[in-house]
């Protein structure tokens, strides 16, 4: 029994080295979208407001819940967390954005936001939302993938 968790430990270990290394090779890349600061304003202004609508909808929402989960509601409060935390770092990267940041100055606002996503998406798969919920955040994704270009990243988790 000692022996399968120690094998556990280390295939969950080797998984996440695997998993930092992509994400670093990932957020090397160079843009494959040419700057446009006007466009890429935009399209981060419709991001937060999009978290804004996507953050009032699950917290007005009826109480989520999770299914076959233990500890459910641990997954929602995280989702919550992770959530206002993405409706944060929206709002000032769109607030930096309109004040005239480059892409330099803003790409560790898209990198924090990319990581939020992918916490949100994860926490998500134990929570059962009303479609609302579910439309604005692919709307919120739809327009994620449109910005992570000017910044040589994939929206893809």
């Amino acid at each position: 029994m000692n022996r399968l968790a120690s094998l556990t430990k280390s295939a969950i270990a080797t998984t996440l080295a695997f998993a930092v290394i992509a994400w670093h090779v990932t957020a090397s890349a160079e843009p494959t979208a040419t700057w446009e600061q006007a466009r890429v304003t935009g399209i981060a202004e419709n991001l937060a407001k999009a978290v804004d609508t996507l953050y009032d909808l699950e917290y007005k929402a009826p109480q989520a819940f999770t299914s076959g989960f233990a500890g459910g509601g641990n997954a929602h409060h995280e989702f919550m967390d992770r959530l206002r935390r993405l409706r944060h770092e929206t709002r000032h990267l769109a607030s930096s954005l309109e004040k005239g940041a480059s892409a330099r100055a803003t790409r560790g606002s898209v990198r924090h936001i990319k990581e939020l996503n992918d916490d949100l998406a994860q926490y998500g798969r134990m929570i059962e939302f009303v479609n609302p919920v579910l439309n604005q955040f692919a709307a919120f994704e739809d327009l994620f993938r449109q910005l992570t270009p000017y910044y040589g990243l994939e929206a893809k988790r």
